[in-house]
């Protein structure tokens, strides 16, 4: 997968998360044995930013701006999905949505992520779009083969 180019909001009472760790080590609670959902740090052209992998592959990155902690927001994201609720995860439920007026990735009807204006200005798109772009790319990873990756979803 190539370049990802993601600084993301996090909006509507997330759950505090662990206390972040240092080194590119990846952090999880894995509740899923088929899907692998981790947080990373990294340092990318000199700066610190967070990011959120399934079964090894890049899906979110966040990068230091008004938003927090680039980690820590990884680590948000990731203990989203690493939920007994979200264990065995499938492609088809996982969707783009609007939430309280914010476009967002959505999983089994729970928030994962939503696409602010901001984010969307920086991958010169709208932030409908972009839910769509992520959900697309989240379903993929999840995809045990690429025809699951272009199963229909709930969009």
């Amino acid at each position: 997968m190539g370049h990802v180019p993601m600084t993301c909001l996090l909006l509507l009472g997330w759950a505090s998360v662990a206390a972040a760790q240092t080194g590119g080590s990846p952090t999880a609670t894995d509740a899923s044995p088929k899907n692998r959902i981790v947080a990373v740090k990294e340092a990318k052209l000199g700066r610190e930013v967070g990011e959120v992998r399934i079964n090894g592959q890049t899906v979110f990155r966040f990068r230091g701006t008004k938003g927090g902690d680039p980690y820590t927001r990884a680590q948000i994201v990731a203990s989203r999905l690493n939920t007994d609720a979200m264990a065995n995860l499938q492609p088809r439920e996982v969707s783009a949505a609007q939430i309280n007026g914010y476009w967002a990735v959505v999983a089994r009807g729970r928030l994962m992520i939503t696409a602010d204006a901001a984010t969307a200005l920086i991958n010169q798109t709208s932030p409908r779009r972009l839910a769509h772009q992520w959900s697309v790319t989240v379903r993929r990873q999840l995809a045990p083969t690429a025809d699951a990756a272009t199963a229909p979803a709930a969009d």
